[in-house]
């Protein structure tokens, strides 16, 4: 007995039952049952079936001692919200919260508390960005389980992005400045940093948007080429500036001036967007019908243009195009970031396209070529909510099925892929109607846990 250790993954019920039904078994054994003392469904059939076997022994620990679950955090632009639920609502309590980073340093231990009648508690932790990009996991104090650990990974947190327009913002006149609708479609998920470009390359960036500057010179050209090829993510916009004048910043050539689409001089009307190709890291987005591009800049026709297409419009004409240079990425958006050329600006489309491109950039999303990933083990969550070596049966999984899949044998918690691009897999999620057995068959009542004597 003193040997047992407790897995990081719930009890099978089902899958034990049809186990049991199979066994020939002589005479009227004892039973025991070691439970958690808690119930996730199917516990009162599951004593059927052992009842059948013989007498029966109902261990588990006592309502007001059942474990303490901790769910993810919910991230908005001010920081994190923990919530936490306990089996019952009796009483008063009171626990710590503890957030650690990758190395198990504390960054924070906050008191969270429940109030009397109510299973579910909330706590707000507010870290500074620079604590919060290295957050790693989440613990309550003293519970030693693997449903009060929760793993963070980058979806949690807020990413640097620079922001650069090659001139001064417009204070004054803030709907005019080519800067004011992606510093408020960024905010709310990543840093916003704006300054100038060689102010902005001192400090660590997730990704740089360029809205409009114009034709780069030649020293910040060998900046962000430099800085693209380490790794990093340059979003380029258009305007009046770069169709005036180009530079050799761009995934692709462009035809000289723009393009306007329903002008008084143009016999187009302004067009919507195309669905998103499935090789697109925007695959997946739903497009407003309501968004309408009325100018842009047109690439010139290449054999490898489609390859180099994330988005376009309804007539087949390029919208965003990207290229791989060394570790990093060039993408141009061929229209403006501001509602100069078109509505996307306005739209809650324009926020989502740019929380995909910041994601890309940090390793979340991976290769936009790439659907479906293989994700390895890393590190596992022991029963006592230790993060180990991958436990002993531990198999790789596909992204695909990352969002569904629910902790086991051979997919216990932990953090699965690979050191660029890790995610975080918890056990709570598939927790949530945790609560104390009920009636068992046969009137069965679990017996509290005890210390043996001698």
């Amino acid at each position: 007995m003193l040997s047992l250790k407790p897995k990081p993954w719930p009890a099978d019920y089902t899958a034990t039952e049809a186990i049991l039904t199979d066994l020939k078994i002589d005479g009227t054994p004892r039973v025991v049952w070691l439970s958690s003392g808690g119930d996730l469904g199917g516990a009162s059939k599951f004593s059927e079936a052992l009842l059948k076997l013989g007498n029966v022994t109902v261990l588990g620990d006592l309502p007001g001692d059942l474990p303490i679950i901790l769910l993810p955090p919910t991230a908005d632009r001010d920081g994190l919200t923990v919530k936490a639920m306990r089996a019952t609502g009796a009483g008063i309590a009171t626990r710590r919260v503890i957030a650690r980073d990758e190395a198990g340093k504390i960054l924070a231990r906050k008191a969270f508390d429940w109030k009397t009648g109510t299973r579910e508690g909330s706590l707000r932790l507010d870290l500074p960005v620079e604590l919060r990009n290295r957050l790693a996991h989440i613990e309550i104090e003293g519970e030693n389980t693997a449903a009060a650990t929760v793993l963070v990974d980058e979806r949690w947190r807020r990413r640097p992005v620079g922001l650069y327009a090659g001139g001064q913002q417009r204070k004054d006149t803030p709907l005019l400045d080519e800067l004011f609708f992606l510093d408020r479609a960024l905010d709310p998920f990543t840093e916003v940093r704006t300054g100038t470009l060689e102010a902005l390359m001192k400090r660590e960036l997730a990704l740089i948007a360029l809205a409009d500057p114009g034709q780069l010179a030649d020293e910040e050209l060998r900046i962000l080429n430099r800085w693209i090829a380490g790794g990093g993510i340059v979003v380029r916009f258009a305007g009046p500036r770069l169709a005036a004048n180009t530079d050799s910043l761009l995934p692709v050539r462009l035809r000289k001036g723009d393009r306007e689409l329903g002008g008084a001089l143009s016999w187009s009307k302004p067009i919507g967007l195309a669905p998103f190709d499935e090789t697109s890291p925007f695959n997946g987005i739903p497009i407003p019908r309501d968004v309408r591009i009325q100018r842009q800049v047109l690439a010139q026709p290449t054999v490898d243009l489609p390859k180099k297409t994330w988005a376009r419009l309804a007539d087949g004409t390029p919208l965003v195009t990207a290229e791989k240079r060394g570790q990093g990425w060039l993408v141009f958006v061929h229209t403006t970031a501001s509602p100069a050329w078109s509505n996307l600006a306005l739209s809650g489309l324009f926020v989502e396209m740019l929380q995909n491109l910041v994601q890309l950039s940090r390793g979340v999303v991976g290769d936009s070529d790439a659907d479906d990933r293989t994700l390895a083990p890393i590190q596992s969550v022991d029963g006592f909510g230790r993060l180990v070596q991958p436990l002993p049966g531990s198999r790789a999984m596909s992204s695909a099925q990352f969002a569904e899949a629910k902790p086991g044998p051979a997919n216990p918690p932990g953090f699965y892929g690979d050191a660029a691009a890790r995610r975080a897999f918890n056990l709570s999620p598939s927790l949530t109607n945790f609560s104390p057995m009920g009636t068992l068959a046969g009137g069965l009542q679990p017996q509290a846990y005890e210390d043996s004597r001698e």
